[in-house]
């Protein structure tokens, strides 16, 4: 993923240590960050 990431110009990896693997159903604080971090993702790109 690191690889990757590091040659996708203006992409970015968010990482959220000891969240397993449906992020979206989280706790509310890693939820919270995940949705904030989407929807900021879709309005820059709109």
């Amino acid at each position: 993923v690191h690889l990757r990431m590091a040659g996708w110009g203006a992409g970015q990896l968010d990482l959220y240590p000891g969240a397993e693997h449906e992020i979206m159903m989280e706790g509310p604080a890693t939820r919270k960050r995940f949705f904030d971090r989407a929807t900021a993702l879709f309005d820059a790109n709109r």
